[in-house]
């Protein structure tokens, strides 16, 4: 993982232990990474209401990673934080 805050990029070269194909490149800044958990966390409290909301977001957001890096098409390589959880789209 490299990582870029002027840019607001984080560079994925792998993911769960295992290398990714190609390096995806997630645009997140730690201000607006910060207000995501923020808006993730009372419905994410709900999903996991034995931690802290914060907490609760935190891992929501991971699942959105996984599934987002998952299903990436081979012609995607931008990851970008949605509402509704991580998209990806071509650069």
């Amino acid at each position: 993982m490299d990582e870029d805050r002027e840019q607001g990029l984080v560079v994925l070269i792998a993911f769960d232990h295992r290398p990714l194909p190609v390096p995806l490149r997630l645009h997140i800044t730690p201000e607006s990474f910060d207000d995501h958990l923020r808006t993730l966390a009372p419905d994410a409290a709900l999903l996991f209401p034995d931690v802290d909301p914060l907490e609760a977001a935190w891992r929501l957001f991971l699942i959105h990673l996984d599934e987002a890096v998952q299903t990436v098409e081979p012609d995607e390589t931008e990851l970008l934080v949605a509402a509704n959880g991580v998209r990806s789209q071509r650069r």
